[in-house]
Order: structure tokens, then sequence, then C-alpha cells
């Protein structure tokens, strides 16, 4: 929805910019036309007539191209989460769009050719004048420059942090190479105890840890209880991100998930008592203080983490993980290959994975859409901005046309004329790139954070691309936005340097 605001914008200031052009061009005809005797409202009609035409035409190949495209498009949604059953009330809401953005067009246009009826016979047919008030016309230059940079920006940003390594600590998972399940088995702690011991006498592997996760009830100071699900393991080892605190460092602290503490009303420095049972049959209720609320997507975004783990803890283990990485140097998927033969086993439960396969396992789709989205936003941002630089510079050369005139009659060459445009362009171009790198930094990585939030997780930054962000991205901006404008400065040849005369003869 947003992107279709924007993009609804930038067409109406580009047919803004077009009808615009197309007056200064057709100053002398209006000037004839109002001289005869021909009213405003007819000729603002006439103009309008020939603009409805067009747009509307334009509508209707958009309906059409989208309901030829919109199920070829559809399809890989409708096969993750099915047919909707509404595919008519769709096209209804598709034709509703239409037509309101048709009205929006429509009452721009009208709105623009009003300008028309304030300039007077004489100053139209002299081509003195402009149409409306004189503004400057370079500063929306600047403002669809930081547009363009914005639009590229945020979707790359988004593509270079999730495929980052560090991403994965916004999952509840710590930066590791490699991770090792061992489910579904009655005997989860030996069966990760022997492989532990195993990885520890592999010189191939520069650090590991075991996490042991298990339920326990948890009482709060008002005396309502929840089921925890607390990962016990040493967390200093590829430590998680933290939106506050830290990592527990000993067997009286825990840290709480994002949606715990939410759902918990538990803040850090606050304490809640544990509940265990021991080997010998007994219980125990530990106090233990909340230390850190971290990011985390695993188990419905409700877990705990602690370093209870010890001989006398009774508490099945549901599940254990062991997180690993490897020395320089060593391929983490050959490593991988090898160990799936001696580790995995169905009656064991047991599962080797990469961290970068489990990431595109666990959203393999979402990665997909954004780096689609990163390819879409560079081609619609580019074009938007050529575009735009085209129509906006062919108005301020047709409204300077007089100006530009006088030059050539003092001397000036085209060239000359045609290298002050270009300067111009560059001195608010460049500005507009400055605040786009802004924007896409700063303001988009708000954005991106609340689809992030959406997915579960939290205290989301941007890991960027300093290549893509300060160098690919303003080079791709400036060469589109000085191929268009040099094409538009093409028109200057077309002045002559007689026509500032003809515009002098009245007063």
């Amino acid at each position: 929805m947003p992107v279709g605001i924007v993009v609804l914008f930038i067409s109406i200031l580009c047919i803004r910019y077009i009808i615009l052009t197309q007056l200064e061009k057709d100053k002398a005809g209006i000037g004839m036309m109002k001289a005869i005797g021909i009213s405003r409202r007819d000729i603002r009609g006439l103009y309008l007539a020939k603009y409805l035409i067009m747009s509307v035409a334009g509508c209707m190949i958009g309906i059409t191209l989208a309901m030829i495209t919109a199920k070829p498009i559809g399809a890989q949604v409708r096969e993750l989460y099915g047919d909707p059953g509404y595919s008519g009330s769709m096209y209804v809401f598709m034709m509703l769009g239409a037509i309101a953005a048709e009205g929006m067009i429509l009452l721009s246009v009208q709105r623009t050719l009003r300008k028309a009826e304030k300039i007077s016979a004489t100053d139209a047919l002299l081509g003195r004048g402009t149409f409306g008030k004189r503004k400057n016309l370079w500063i929306p230059a600047m403002i669809i420059t930081t547009a363009a940079m914005f639009i590229i920006l945020v979707p790359w940003n988004m593509k270079s942090t999730i495929e980052a390594p560090g991403f994965v600590t916004y999952m509840g998972i710590g930066e590791s190479q490699i991770r090792i399940d061992i489910r579904q088995t009655e005997n989860i702690r030996d069966t990760a105890v022997s492989i532990t011991e195993d990885i520890e006498s592999d010189g191939r592997v520069s650090d590991h840890v075991l996490m042991e996760s298990g339920s326990y009830r948890a009482t709060l100071s008002d005396g309502s209880s929840y089921n925890l699900m607390i990962e016990n393991g040493d967390h200093s080892r590829f430590p998680v991100r933290y939106i506050e605190g830290r990592y527990p460092e000993n067997d009286r602290e825990i840290a709480l998930s994002v949606l715990n503490a939410e759902e918990m009303g538990v803040k850090t420095g606050e304490t809640i008592i544990v509940h265990r049972l021991m080997m010998d049959g007994s219980s125990e209720d530990r106090a233990l203080s909340v230390c850190g609320i971290y990011s985390d997507v695993t188990n419905g975004g409700k877990t705990a983490k602690a370093c209870m783990a010890d001989p006398d803890d009774a508490t099945p283990v549901m599940w254990s993980i062991i997180y690993l990485s490897l020395v320089n140097g060593e391929s983490a998927r050959d490593w991988t290959s090898a160990c799936q033969d001696r580790y995995m086993s169905p009656e064991d439960g047991v599962k080797v994975t990469l961290i970068s396969d489990f990431l595109r396992g666990t959203y393999g789709q979402t990665i997909r859409s954004i780096s689609n989205a990163s390819v879409v936003s560079v081609v619609m941002a580019c074009l938007v901005l050529f575009v735009v630089i085209l129509l906006l510079v062919r108005l301020v050369i047709w409204r300077e046309r007089i100006d530009s005139s006088l030059k050539k009659a003092l001397g000036f060459t085209a060239s000359d004329i045609r290298k002050e445009y270009l300067k111009k362009t560059l001195i608010y171009i460049f500005p507009g790139i400055v605040l786009g790198l802004f924007a896409g930094i700063i303001p988009g990585q708000g954005l991106a954070a609340l689809f992030l939030k959406s997915m579960g997780a939290y205290g989301f930054r941007f890991i960027i691309d300093p290549k893509e962000v300060f160098v690919i991205t303003p080079f791709l901006v400036l060469t589109f936005a000085m191929i268009a404008a040099n094409l538009s400065l093409k028109e200057v040849n077309g002045i002559h340097a007689w026509e500032c005369l003809r515009a002098g003869t009245v007063k």
C-alpha cells in the first residue's frame, strides 16, 4: 500500500510536469485562442479532453495487465497459504482502486490546467510570463533524488542484514557456524554428552557449547505462575542479541525473550521464582534475577536462558542443541557433510545443520521476497528518477527559454548554456543523495524494524554493505539523473537568439 501511494504521487507529479511543459510550448497558441474570444473554460476543456482520453486508456491497459499477471504472481502465495476464495471481490476492489486513482489524476490535471487561465492573451502571444507562480523547480529534483535513494537503500539494507551471519542473533540463535539438534529420543542428555565429548577431541572445532532446554514452572512476585521453556548452558559462548541487559553469568540469573517479558510484565532487575525437580525427589525454589531481555523467534518467541544445568537437576531435557564454530580455513559445509554420517540418525533424533541453511529453511521465502524486492526497487527508483528529471529539466528549459535566447544573443553558445544547467542539476542532486543516504539508513532502519518485529526480531539494526550503500547506490542515482538531464538539454539547441526580441516588443 505505501509503495502504491508513492507511485501514484510520482505519477501525478510526472503528469503535472508534462502538462506544464506542453502549456509552455503551446503558450502562443493559447494566447491566440484567448485573443479570438475562446473562453477559458473551453480552452481548459480542450486540454482536459485530451488528457482524459490518454489517462483512461492508460488506466484500462493497467487494469488488463493487472488481471493477466495477478494469477501467476499469486500462485506461490496460494500454494503456501491456500486460496482465499474471494477472487471476485478482489477484482471489484481492483476496479475501485483504479477509478480512485483515475479521479485523483484528473483532479490534478484540472488543477494544473487552471494555471492557463491566469496568463493574459498578450503575454501568451509574446511568450512572456509562466503558468502559475515561478517556483524553484530544482527543489523537486532534490526531493525525487532523496526518494530514489530511499527506495533503493531500504530493501538493499534489509537484504544485506538478513544475509549477514550476525542476523541469526536477532532470532535467538548464537552466531556460530553449525548447530546440532538432538530431539525426539529417550536419551537426549546421554546422546548430547556423547557428541560433545567427540567434538572436544576434534581439532577442527575452535569453540562449542551445549544447550539443554526444559520446561520449568515460574512464580512472579504477584503470585501468578507461568511455564517457562528455559535453555541452560554457557550463554557467554555465541550470545544472542539483547535488547536490554546481558546474558546470565551464574546460576542465580535468568534472561527472558521479549514476548515472555511482555506477557509476564517483568523488567530487568526484577526477581522470579523458578521451581526445579531434584534427583532425590524433592523440589527447589530458586530466586533468579532477570539480567537481560533478548530477541527470539524460536519456540513461538517465548523462551528463557539460564545457567542452572547441574547433575542434581531432574527436570527432563526436552531437546538439546550444540552450537559450534570451526578454526579459520576449515570448510563448515565439508565438516557438516562428514559429520552427518557420524551423528545423524533417525532413531537418535540427531540433525547437523549449517546455521545459514537453518536460516534459509526458517525464512527462505521471506529472504527470497526481500531479495526480489531489492532488485525491483533499483529498477523502479532509477526509472522514476530518470522520467522525473527528464520532464523537470525540459520544463525549466521552456520556462527560461527567453533567458537562454538572450544569452545566445549575447554570444553564449548552446554548450555554455547546457553546462550551466548541468551545474544546477548537480547542485541539487548531490544534497538529494546525501539526504537519501540519511533517510535510507536512519528512518529506513525504523521501517525495517517494524517489518521484522512482526517476524519476532526485536532491536533490529541494519548490517549495511558500505560498497553498496556509499558507492553503488549514489553512482546509479547520479548516472541516471545525468543521462536524463543531458537528454533534456538537447532542447537548448532549438532555442534561437531572436526569440528574446519577440518577448520584449511589448512592455
